[in-house]
């Protein structure tokens, strides 16, 4: 797979320009629409990540094109003869979507969401209506998410309050050697045991801590994402471009390379 998009390899090959940069490609069956084609699409689609966002007067579109309105809350069997980056990765839409949102910084004043499906699934997406079954699943997510978020926090403070409790026993324990048995022990020993009972206390919170302050930012960071996402102004457009891949898109006879 590395060996597609080499870049110091000799002549013989198509060189493809995606997104203002240039790849080289060893195999003239690229240009085909056969099993070399198909490592391109695949490979173009996993480096660049991307939804596609397409600039509309003074609207910056991201558009996602899937082939059935299923496609965007249920995630496809990985498909590397589709065309379609759902398909292609085997992810929901939804969720390719809040992911490709994140990471990228959007203006999202200025930001349309374009649903394209094929022409006869347009029909089949007006009811009911997919814009308003879009939102119900990004609110639906959100309350999971929540949940999610509060028993992440229950959990992690009744840990913390049971953990803490043993910390300060182990500290109490220490003050009384302290105090008796190592009263009259050198400094250095003091120092040793003082640095154990610190280190067993932070790798004794740590992971408690961790959960409590830490796990629920990702979870936090995907509500913000999907309120917005569930604001944008949504359309639905046909995509001509794009054939049914669920019955096509596979290479046939003739454009798979033959071995002897």
């Amino acid at each position: 797979m590395a060996q597609v998009w080499h870049s110091a390899l000799p002549a013989a090959g198509s060189l493809h320009e995606r997104r203002g940069e240039r790849r080289w490609c060893p195999s003239d069956a690229c240009a085909s629409n056969g099993l070399g084609k198909t490592l391109a699409i695949f490979c173009m689609s996993a480096v660049d990540g991307g939804a596609a966002v397409t600039p509309h007067g003074s609207n910056q579109d991201i558009a996602i094109d899937v082939a059935t309105p299923d496609q965007l809350f249920n995630a496809p069997p990985i498909n590397p003869f589709s065309e379609r980056d759902v398909e292609l990765l085997g992810e929901a839409g939804l969720s390719f979507i809040v992911r490709q949102l994140q990471v990228h910084r959007r203006d999202w004043q200025h930001m349309r969401l374009v649903l394209r499906l094929p022409p006869d699934q347009i029909m089949a997406a007006s009811d009911p209506p997919l814009v308003e079954a879009l939102r119900r699943q990004c609110k639906a997510r959100i309350a999971d998410n929540a949940l999610e978020i509060r028993l992440i926090r229950q959990r992690s403070s009744v840990g913390l309050g049971i953990l803490a409790a043993i910390v300060v026993a182990a500290i109490m324990c220490a003050y009384v050697l302290f105090t008796t048995v190592l009263s009259g022990a050198s400094q250095v020993v003091l120092f040793i045991v003082a640095g154990a009972i610190s280190l067993f206390s932070w790798v004794t919170l740590w992971d408690v801590l961790e959960a409590l302050i830490f796990n629920p930012i990702p979870l936090l960071r995907e509500n913000a994402t999907l309120r917005k996402l569930a604001a944008l102004d949504i359309v639905v457009e046909p995509d001509h471009s794009k054939s049914d891949t669920r019955n096509a898109g596979q290479p046939s006879d003739e454009t798979m390379p033959q071995y002897p």
